[in-house]
C-alpha cells in the first residue's frame, strides 16, 4: 500500500498507461461483482441444468465427417493429383505424406470428426457433398488454397451424455 500511495503522490495514476490499466481493472471487478450478485439472486438449480442440457441436445442435428485432404497451392496441381489417383484411388494416403510439396491433413480433422459448420465454408460444402470413400473430382478452393478432399466416414451428431 505504501508503494502505491507513493506512485500516487508522484501522479503515476494519471499517465494514460496506468490509467487505462486502473479503468481496465474497476471493470473487471465491477463485472465480476454483478455476476456474483445476479447468480446470489437468480440461483441456477440441477432441474435448470438438465433443462438446459436438454434444449441444446434436441437442437443438435446434423452430421459430423472425418475428413483427408491434400493442398496445394495452384489449381493445376490439385487437377493433376486428381487425374492420378482416378487411376489407383488408394495412392490418397502415399500423396499426403511422400510428397514435400503437400501439405498433410489439419491435426483437428484428423483425429476426429467435424461438422461442416466448423470447416472453411468452401471445404465444409465440398465435403457435405461426398460419398463415404470418395474423392472430389475437382479441387476445392478456399483462402488457403486448393484441396483434394476424401471423405473418410460421417455419424450423427451426438451430444455428451448427461452427467451430474
Amino acid at each position: 500500500m505504501v508503494v502505491a500511495q507513493e506512485a500516487v503522490k508522484k501522479g503515476l495514476d494519471k499517465t494514460p498507461e496506468v490509467s487505462d490499466q486502473l479503468e481496465a481493472t474497476k471493470q473487471s471487478v465491477l463485472a465480476n461483482a454483478y455476476v456474483q450478485d445476479f447468480l446470489k439472486n437468480n440461483p441456477v438449480t440441477d432441474d435448470m441444468v438438465k433443462a438446459e442440457y436438454e434444449r441444446i441436445k434436441a437442437a443438435a442435428t446434423g452430421t459430423e465427417y472425418r475428413a483427408h485432404h491434400i493442398l496445394v497451392a495452384k489449381e493445376a496441381e490439385g487437377k493433376d493429383i486428381i487425374a492420378r489417383l482416378k487411376k489407383n484411388p488408394g495412392a490418397f494416403e502415399n500423396w499426403q505424406w511422400k510428397n514435400r510439396w503437400i501439405r498433410a491433413p489439419r491435426p483437428r480433422w484428423r483425429p476426429g470428426m467435424v461438422q461442416s459448420a466448423r470447416m472453411v465454408p468452401e471445404f465444409g460444402a465440398a465435403v457435405s457433398k461426398l460419398e463415404k470413400g470418395k474423392f472430389t473430382l475437382e479441387p476445392v478452393k478456399t483462402q488457403f488454397g486448393y484441396h483434394v478432399i476424401l471423405l473418410d466416414g460421417t455419424r450423427p451428431i451426438e451430444p455428451p451424455p448427461w452427467t451430474r
